[in-house]
Parts: structure tokens; C-alpha cells; sequence
């Protein structure tokens, strides 16, 4: 319902391979509001609450735990990037499908952690027609750092919800791939 905040994490595990492999888990505790419907469109805007995230770049492993601070050298450094999120709003449109049409970074932030951000907005889109557990469907989603092509599968549901998962690439903006994903939606 519009107007009315919940509570979403999400859990995003990332290995990106290339000139300069990463490996990433981030945790994200967002507030989440439907504040319009705009023609087809909902318009959300989601304030983080907190982050933890890991981070192996080879050479270099860092930590950061928003809730939990630390005096670490490393994990100071990642933190200066990652607290200009904490407390602030994003806010993303998505068409009744669950396709993302735009997303606004909070002011400010054009980092790397931003455009992790902005990659997580990446949702399931659902089909635009009835589907049964099994039946699969194509999504690509166009951010302005990366392209995300998926295959998006409905599992069934349980007793937390709806269960999809999506496999898919990640793209440069110029089709050249740097990473892939698996990842598990359930929608209560």
C-alpha cells in the first residue's frame, strides 16, 4: 500500500572477474516506501538504514559493519564511501512489472558505493502473463553503469512468500561482460 514503510533486506553476493577480480557480500537494511503511482509506475523511496558489506580484491580485503564501527584503517576507508548512504533516500521507479525504469542516487553520492547502489536496484521483473512453478521468462534491466541480462524463474511458494530466482550477466553500458549473478526473490 502507498504511503505505508517496510522494512527489506537484501543480500547481494557478487564475484566479478576480470583485470581486477572482486568478491562481494553486502547486507543492506532499507526503509521502503510506496509514495505514488504514476500512470503504470510506482515510484518508491527507500532510506538505508545499514550496510555490512566484505570485500576481497585480491591484494586487499576489507570489512565495514555500519552498526558495529571499527578503528581499522581498511575498514575506515570503505566506510567513508559506504556512510554517505546511511540515512539518506534513493528513489526508484518500477513499472507494475518489477522492471526498473530510473533511479535517483541521493544527493552527492556519485561513488563507487553509489553505483553499487544503483545496481541494487535491480529487481525481478515478472512476466506479463500468468506463470505456474517452472515457467522461466527474459528480463534485461539498463542502468547507466551496468546492463543486466536474466533468466528469471518462479519456484513456488512457502510459508514466506513467492519464490524467484534469477541467473543472469552483468554488462559494461558497451556490452562487454564483467560479472554474473544468481539471486532469490521472496515477495510476502
Amino acid at each position: 500500500p502507498l504511503n505505508k514503510p517496510f522494512k527489506q533486506t537484501t543480500v547481494m553476493k557478487t564475484d566479478v572477474e576480470g583485470e581486477q577480480s572482486i568478491i562481494m557480500d553486502m547486507n543492506m537494511k532499507n526503509t521502503v516506501t510506496g509514495v505514488k503511482k504514476d500512470g503504470v509506475n510506482y515510484v518508491f523511496e527507500s532510506v538505508t538504514d545499514a550496510i555490512k558489506m566484505d570485500m576481497d580484491a585480491g591484494m586487499m580485503t576489507m570489512s565495514y559493519d555500519s552498526e558495529n564501527p571499527s578503528e581499522d584503517p581498511m575498514t575506515k576507508m570503505l566506510g567513508a564511501e559506504m556512510e554517505k548512504l546511511i540515512g539518506k533516500k534513493m528513489v526508484m521507479t518500477i513499472t507494475e512489472k518489477g522492471k526498473l525504469v530510473d533511479v535517483a542516487m541521493p544527493d552527492g553520492v556519485d561513488t563507487p558505493a553509489g553505483q553499487s547502489m544503483e545496481s541494487m536496484g535491480m529487481t525481478a521483473s515478472y512476466p506479463d502473463h500468468a506463470v505456474n512453478p517452472g515457467d522461466t521468462w527474459n528480463s534485461e534491466i539498463d542502468s547507466k553503469q551496468t546492463k543486466i541480462k536474466a533468466l528469471n524463474k518462479y519456484i513456488g511458494k512457502d510459508a514466506e512468500g513467492y519464490i524467484i530466482e534469477s541467473t543472469g550477466d552483468v554488462f559494461t553500458p558497451s556490452d562487454e561482460k564483467i560479472g554474473s549473478f544468481t539471486s532469490k526473490y521472496v515477495l510476502d
